[in-house]
């Protein structure tokens, strides 16, 4: 099962990314970088970020993003809940509308179909964390390009 992340990069525009670590916030800002490891309130851009014991808040104008910490097999991951999303300005992956998919009927392997695309996929479970207590849920795997309906590439920093 997946358990999280290990890092999450949020960029906010053309030269400031916020880079969230278990134990590490990096604000990178031209070529200004700050590595903050405490509680106090950081500014970013439009963005006000506050780390509490098992979760970051990160809030901007029209947007609020909840970074859940917790720990699974003596690891810490980070699970993004998104609580409240901008419909006009968000882009990248937590913006993504989710996709609409149909099974293909007698296929000798799993396949989804998406988008008038035909998509290998495996069966499989995870947690979802930002309920209490966390429930497990079945899922479907496959590439990142296809569960994204674009290349990759867009959505790297």
């Amino acid at each position: 099962m997946h358990g999280g992340f290990k890092r999450i990069v949020i960029q906010v525009n053309a030269d400031l990314y916020v880079d969230f670590v278990i134990n590490n916030i990096i604000v990178r800002e031209g070529t200004k970088v700050t590595n903050h490891t405490g509680r106090d309130p950081i500014k970013a851009g439009s963005l006000t970020i506050i780390r509490r014991d098992k979760e970051i808040d990160v809030a901007g104008t029209h947007t609020h993003l909840v970074i859940l910490i917790h720990g699974k097999d003596s690891q810490e991951f980070l699970w993004p809940v998104l609580r409240k999303q901008s419909l006009d300005s968000a882009e990248g992956i937590l913006a993504l509308n989710p996709a609409v998919y149909e099974e293909v009927p007698q296929s000798a392997y799993t396949k989804l179909r998406i988008k008038d695309q035909e998509i290998d996929v495996t069966r499989a479970n995870a947690v979802d964390y930002s309920i209490i207590p966390p429930l497990t849920l079945d899922c479907w795997l496959m590439t990142a390009e296809s569960a994204l309906q674009r290349r990759l590439d867009d959505f790297i920093v």
